[in-house]
């Protein structure tokens, strides 16, 4: 019996001590200003999820004007969130494209992806930048992805 109670109380706290906490914040509200017709970023993905994403460029990214120079230069506000986006874009682009996964599933994950980012932007997120960082696979990040919840 000692061994069974031994082994229930080593089992629970490994399954604890191997749960990540979910990462929380507070969604504020914004509303970005873009255009309907903004161009297509990815063909692979529908006009909707095309217009989200044009809202996280304009969120987290500033164009900046150099004078002397043609192509004016651009500022990444949270560069870990930004290619994490971008990563995640061109793993649901190339699942498409082979037929791995739906249009419809990739438009509802993808989707609530970017809707949290949004979100999320004027919080504290290094926490979250650093886990993010630390793991460069797509399917590593879309879990973290997941464990974000907005209250």
């Amino acid at each position: 019996m000692k061994i069974f109670f031994t082994f229930c109380f080593i089992f629970l706290f490994c399954k604890l001590s191997w749960c990540q906490d979910d990462y929380i914040f507070k969604g504020h509200p914004i509303t970005p200003v873009i255009e309907t017709q903004c161009c297509s970023f990815n063909k692979y993905f529908s006009p909707d999820l095309n217009l989200k994403m044009g809202q996280f460029f304009e969120i987290y990214t500033d164009t900046i004007p150099c004078y002397g120079r043609d192509i004016p230069s651009i500022h990444i506000k949270k560069p870990d969130l930004y290619y994490s986006i971008k990563k995640i874009s061109n793993y649901y682009s190339k699942c498409i494209k082979k037929g791995l996964i739906s249009e419809n599933q990739v438009e509802k994950e993808f989707k609530t992806i970017l809707e949290k980012c949004i979100l999320i932007y004027p919080d504290n997120t290094k926490k979250l930048e650093a886990d993010l960082r630390s793991n460069n696979h797509p399917k590593n990040i879309i879990k973290i992805f997941r464990m974000v919840k907005i209250i």
